[in-house]
């Protein structure tokens, strides 16, 4: 009954307790939707001296393009560097679950490379950019700037726009000033608020250098962009920015 439960916290209860219990472990406890249960039912294949890895590598040599997401998240709880090849081919399945959790578990097996799964920055599903932007916020010097602008655009989908922006966040230069700049009047409240405060929290320590270096024409088109931004950031941040320009 009590493995049944909706909560997460009474079906890792139970699974607990049943192993103390000495009662037989169950396959569907190591694939449950929750990373909590899955814990404890792989802290209770260990202490019957099984290992819940080789449960999960056979499942999914077994089941290839048919792997369930609990599966794949699986291999990246108990996996090493190895294990990456098992669930590469997951990050094109065409369930959204399945590549979120590809995604999920190349991050736990340091396997997430920019080259693996920037591609999904584009993916339709919301989960799975978010998963894709965590797992690349400390790879995202590596990205291109200017592609990361391009997802920016009116015409992309919300979730891969502020995917987009929060990952031009951590770039250091002027990427982040001019993503944001362009950003403070759009329609989307959200994306207007963090732009807002993209350009708000712009103080590198080399700001001067960097302005410094600008070639002219740079120099005086980033200068009509503060301008133009003016309304929506306030005087006393515009003043800042025209400072370090000047």
């Amino acid at each position: 009954m009590l493995l049944g439960a909706r909560s997460a916290r009474v079906r890792a209860v139970a699974v607990t307790a049943l192993r103390r219990l000495g009662q037989p472990l169950r396959a569907d406890w190591l694939i449950d939707r929750s990373p909590s249960v899955r814990a404890c039912a792989q802290w209770a294949v260990r202490q019957g001296g099984g290992d819940p890895l080789a449960y999960y590598r056979r499942a999914a040599a077994e089941a290839p393009g048919r792997a369930r997401p609990s599966v794949v998240a699986g291999l990246g709880e108990c996996g090493g560097p190895a294990d990456a090849e098992l669930v590469l081919p997951c990050l094109a399945d065409a369930r959204p679950g399945v590549r979120a959790a590809a995604v999920g578990a190349l991050r736990a097996l340091g396997a997430a490379s920019p080259e693996r799964v920037a591609p999904l920055l584009d993916d339709r599903s919301p989960a799975v950019v978010r998963r894709v932007c965590g797992a690349l916020l400390s790879d995202a010097e590596a990205l291109s700037p200017d592609a990361l602008r391009a997802r920016l655009e009116s015409d992309r989908p919300r979730h891969i726009r502020l995917a987009a922006l929060r990952l031009l966040a951590v770039h250091r230069g002027l990427a982040p000033l001019r993503a944001g700049l362009a950003l403070v009047e759009d329609p989307d409240r959200e994306i207007r608020v963090r732009a807002r405060a993209l350009v708000i929290r712009w103080a590198p320590p080399d700001s001067a250098a960097l302005a410094a270096a600008l070639p002219a024409p740079e120099r005086a088109r980033l200068t009509a962009e503060i301008d133009h931004a003016a309304p929506a950031l306030g005087p006393s941040v515009v003043r800042f920015l025209h400072w370090i320009l000047r």
